[in-house]
C-alpha cells in the first residue's frame, strides 16, 4: 500500500548557497515592502472614495494587511541575521514536501510515521533519511 508523508528538505550551508539564500530573503523583502507601499495607496485611494461610516473598518483591514507583510518583513531580516552566523556547513531546512512511501505488513509503523529527511548540498541529494 502506497501513503503520503511528510520529509523535510535540508540543505547544507555553503558559500554558494548562503549567497542564493541571501538573494531569496532580499527579493521577499523587497515584494513585501511594494505590496506595503501599494496597500497604502490603495488604502488612500479608497478612504477618498468612501462615506465617513466605513472609513474606520477600511482602515482597519488595510492596516491589518499592512502590519501581516511587515512582521514577514522582520522575520526575513532575523533569518538574514542568523544566516550570517551560521557555519559552513551547517544543515538548514528549506522545505517540508510530501512523499509517497510504500508500506507493507510488518513494517515499524514508528519509522512510517515520522517524517523523513532529504540533505542536500548546492542543489544534489546527499542523504535521505527515512
Amino acid at each position: 500500500m502506497k501513503v503520503i508523508r511528510q520529509a523535510i528538505v535540508k540543505q547544507v550551508l555553503t558559500e554558494k548557497s548562503r549567497r542564493e539564500l541571501f538573494e531569496k530573503f532580499a527579493e521577499e523583502k523587497k515584494r513585501y515592502e511594494t505590496e506595503c507601499a501599494q496597500l497604502d495607496f490603495e488604502r488612500r485611494k479608497v478612504l477618498k472614495k468612501q462615506n465617513y461610516k466605513n472609513n474606520i473598518s477600511i482602515t482597519a483591514r488595510f492596516n491589518e494587511e499592512i502590519k501581516r507583510r511587515r512582521n514577514k518583513i522582520r522575520k526575513l531580516e532575523f533569518q538574514t541575521e542568523q544566516l550570517q552566523i551560521l557555519p559552513i556547513g551547517t544543515e538548514v531546512i528549506e522545505e517540508k514536501i510530501e512523499v509517497i512511501y510504500e508500506i507493507q505488513e510488518g513494517d515499524d509503523w514508528n519509522q512510517v510515521a515520522n517524517p523523513s529527511e532529504i540533505v542536500i548540498k548546492d542543489g544534489v541529494i546527499l542523504e535521505i533519511r527515512a
